[in-house]
């Protein structure tokens, strides 16, 4: 008699299949690392003003009209086909060499395999938001010190961005989900891509028209473009859509998980 490999122990499988991904950790710390250039540029253009506390202070919200203008509509367009990709290399080793239909003959209950997929991708996804997040404040507060006109210890962020963060994660599932269920599918790496792509370029003409809400790739250019600051942070329409999106994504999700190709055999 077989006996079913445990919920746990698949996901103990999965987390040591990611950890062990050098890609995976390069694309969690890529925020970071797309930070550190973005503060180079700044204080770059603002080299008149380092380290000069006498200058006069800046006159807006430098996290609104400074930061954030010049690293969230990059990461706008960015984060898509970074959760797409993640996406794919959650299931990549299983369409390497067709190995899929090699694991179907463990004693592993279906749905423990998808469910444990699900899970290791989430948690990928929320460390990838807290890294953009963690970096967002923290470059911000160092770009602070290095150019003092830019006072942006005088400013409150942790509440807002968190909130603006929230709004990023749901949509970020929406977009992993979406984009597991593609790669599922096709078993395809270029497919998922084009696919991103193509719905992250469309995001940008349709962000402000009503049939972007139901488009959780506008949600990153709508998060990103300037606005005031209780529309970045009120949950609205677009939001409820996005997790009747997840609801959906998820169940067709586990139907395309088989060891059989279901699309470009």
């Amino acid at each position: 008699m077989k006996t079913h490999i445990s919920l746990l122990n698949i996901i103990r499988a999965e987390v040591y299949k990611a950890s062990r991904s050098k890609l995976i950790i390069g694309i969690l710390l890529s925020p970071l690392v797309v930070y550190l250039l973005m503060s180079i540029y700044i204080i770059y253009k603002g080299r008149d003003g380092l380290f000069d506390y006498t200058a006069l202070a800046y006159s807006g919200d430098p996290w609104l009209m400074v930061w954030s203008r010049y690293t969230l509509p990059l990461f706008s367009l960015m984060f898509p086909l970074i959760l797409i990709v993640l996406s794919y290399l959650i299931c990549e080793f299983e369409f390497q060499n067709n190995n899929i239909r090699s694991l179907f003959s463990f004693p592993i209950v279906w749905w423990k395999l998808y469910l444990s997929k699900f899970i290791v991708l989430s948690v990928l996804i929320i460390a990838l938001c807290i890294i953009t997040w963690s970096g967002f404040v923290l470059f911000g507060y160092l770009l602070g010190e290095v150019i003092p006109a830019y006072r942006f210890a005088e400013y409150a962020i942790g509440l807002s961005s968190s909130l603006v963060m929230l709004r990023a994660l749901l949509a970020s599932f929406c977009v992993g989900v979406f984009g597991l269920v593609v790669s599922l599918l096709t078993r395809n790496f270029t497919i998922p891509i084009l696919l991103g792509v193509f719905l992250t370029a469309s995001a940008i003409f349709v962000t402000n028209e009503s049939v972007g809400e139901f488009i959780p790739f506008t949600t990153f250019t709508y998060l990103a473009s300037v606005r005031p600051i209780d529309e970045l942070t009120s949950f609205t329409t677009r939001d409820v859509i996005n997790i009747g999106f997840l609801c959906i994504a998820m169940p067709i999700g586990y139907i395309s998980f088989t060891p059989e190709k279901r699309f470009f055999r």
